[in-house]
């Protein structure tokens, strides 16, 4: 890890005579590696080096941000999680209207930011979450991130939490109604 921080380091400042930079790949799973370690800021780092660079073979892609926000929320930082969607939104690559760039959100991304929101206990960003993917798509995702179980139990997870339980359940009727199937996970939330 501290071979791949100093080639990203020196790359950055221009010295071609060191070994080759890192890929993208190997970025993220040293970014992994250290969220699953515990280690967030460490990632965080990692991250900012990457953005820095601003090189192809090193630029953060969908996968280097959802990596780092769900171990930003698995290690109770959910905050952290939703400044880095703020930043990715703000990349020129974000792209909610199918254009090609690196940053697309997908289900498992806009489920991350859910995951974030029901931390949080924020019920009117989760629901308006809920609406753009039920919708097809908005200014967090694109038309093809439908929700699925996953995004339906973390909402009501988001009411359970926010003690708000009757729009928790008015979100397992539409859940059913869209044809999703409610697991054990599901009624666990209620």
């Amino acid at each position: 890890d501290r071979a791949l921080s100093a080639a990203l380091l020196a790359r950055s400042r221009g010295e071609d005579r060191l070994p080759p930079l890192p890929s993208v790949r190997e970025c993220n799973a040293a970014i992994r590696s250290y969220g699953d370690a515990g280690d967030l800021l460490a990632a965080l780092r990692l991250f900012g080096r990457m953005r820095r660079i601003r090189r192809a073979e090193v630029s953060p892609t969908l996968v280097t941000y959802s990596t780092l926000m769900s171990r930003a929320v698995s290690l109770g930082k959910p905050r952290v999680a939703l400044r880095l969607w703020d930043i990715a939104r703000g990349s020129p690559s974000f792209s909610v209207d199918g254009g090609e760039g690196l940053l697309v959100p997908d289900v498992r991304s806009a489920n991350i930011l859910m995951n974030a929101y029901a931390k949080l206990g924020w019920v009117p960003e989760a629901a308006d979450l809920m609406a753009q993917m039920r919708g097809g798509g908005g200014g967090d995702v694109p038309p093809g991130a439908r929700p699925n179980v996953v995004t339906y139990n973390t909402y009501i997870d988001a009411c359970y939490r926010a003690g708000e339980v009757g729009t928790g359940i008015a979100a397992l009727r539409t859940m059913v109604e869209d044809g999703i199937v409610p697991d054990a996970t599901t009624y666990s939330s209620l």
